[in-house]
């Protein structure tokens, strides 16, 4: 299941990507400037030095105005000076808005591929141990479990044609790669494995092999683009699915929903992200009001994300109590930033929601009002 908290981090890392690319968006469009006044295209010595300096008439314009989509300039410059800024500054925009988009629908895109890589690790496994010479593994009671319940044949139904191709595939890792693992060997030599023996080698393969085995990189890389960021999420939402399975579980949880509501989720996290990538320098401004002899660029860029973030759901969510928000931003800074981030993030956070509530630009409704003393 994929939990608000889930998509908070997800929304972490987006953001921090979408900045990346906004400064690069930056510098291009300083760079389209130079080009358009490259000294090398003058005629003359005259020309170049007519052109350096419109080069740098028009890297100053764009400098004090590349905020603004449609500025009206102050100064007066020539027409090819404004003309260049001008349209630097649209490209600017231009840019940030299809990368906007592209980040966000992309987010969307990896989540959605989760419940996907799930069900093949676990028609992988089911594959492998039909293969398996070894009975341990072969009858594993564990993967025996999951292979009888509703839910699994469920998955196998949608995904298991995934593998018709592969078995040469498949019998190349089962042979030169997990039937060489030395804590797979152990596991075969065992006289009668338990339930908990039996689940404890199933994890192993997933976590050590599955996620850290080259070829098997390389197999879900083939499958998803976003393997590499999503591994580590990936790994959770498993681990927690494997322990929840027990020797008397009687209905396996392997629905394909992963999400009670994905469309509220998905509406959550696409709102959050536009929200805080069109607006994060001016609640960077209101991190700033708190800072108290503390400069911005010394605040790390995981807290300084993380607090874009809150402070863009403490505004725009009406029916999110602030208490709310503010545990989950702090929970995920003790993740992700440093030693200091849990108590900095979470004085920062006290104190700019306190002057936005003052000010009115925090209003709460609904569910929203619980608990926001």
């Amino acid at each position: 299941m994929v939990s608000r908290r889930l998509l908070r981090i997800k929304a972490l890392q987006t953001l921090y990507a979408y900045l990346q690319s906004e400064s690069a968006n930056y510098e291009v469009a300083m760079e389209h400037i130079k080009e358009n006044f490259s000294p090398f295209k003058a005629n003359t010595e005259e020309e170049q030095h007519l052109f350096k300096k419109q080069q740098q008439q028009a890297l100053g314009v764009f400098e004090r105005n590349y905020l603004q989509p449609h500025p009206a300039f102050a100064e007066e410059i020539d027409l090819a000076v404004s003309n260049a800024a001008r349209s630097a500054i649209s490209f600017y925009h231009q840019q940030n808005q299809k990368d906007a988009l592209f980040f966000s629908g992309h987010v969307v895109s990896s989540i959605e591929k989760i419940p996907e890589l799930i069900a093949l690790m676990l028609i992988l496994l089911q594959e492998l141990r039909s293969i398996a010479k070894e009975k341990n593994f072969s009858d594993n009671v564990f993967l025996q479990k999951i292979a009888t319940s509703s839910s699994y044949k469920e998955l196998e139904n949608r995904y298991g044609g995934h593998f018709q191709s592969k078995r040469d595939s498949i019998k190349n890792w089962y042979v030169n790669i997990v039937r060489k693992d030395e804590s797979y060997q152990a596991f075969i030599l065992l006289k009668n494995p338990s339930f908990e023996e039996s689940k404890a080698i199933v994890k192993y393969i997933i976590d050590k092999i599955f996620f850290k085995n080259n070829q098997f990189i390389d197999y879900w890389e083939g499958i998803t683009i976003w393997w590499k960021e999503d591994k580590n999420v990936l790994k959770t939402i498993i681990s927690k699915l494997i322990k929840s399975i027990q020797e008397d579980t009687e209905h396996v949880p392997l629905s394909l929903s992963f999400s009670e509501n994905w469309e509220e989720d998905k509406n959550f996290l696409v709102n959050l992200l536009r929200d805080s990538m069109a607006h994060h320098r001016v609640y960077e401004e209101y991190i700033g009001l708190q800072l108290k002899n503390w400069d911005m660029e010394r605040v790390s860029l995981v807290d300084r994300f993380l607090l874009i973030l809150a402070i863009s759901e403490m505004i725009i969510f009406s029916n999110i109590p602030i208490k709310v928000t503010l545990n989950e931003y702090i929970e995920v800074a003790k993740i992700y930033g440093t030693p200091k981030s849990r108590s900095f993030v979470n004085g920062l956070l006290d104190a700019v929601s306190a002057d936005l509530l003052a000010k009115g630009k925090i209003k709460k409704t609904g569910k929203g009002l619980i608990d926001n003393k």
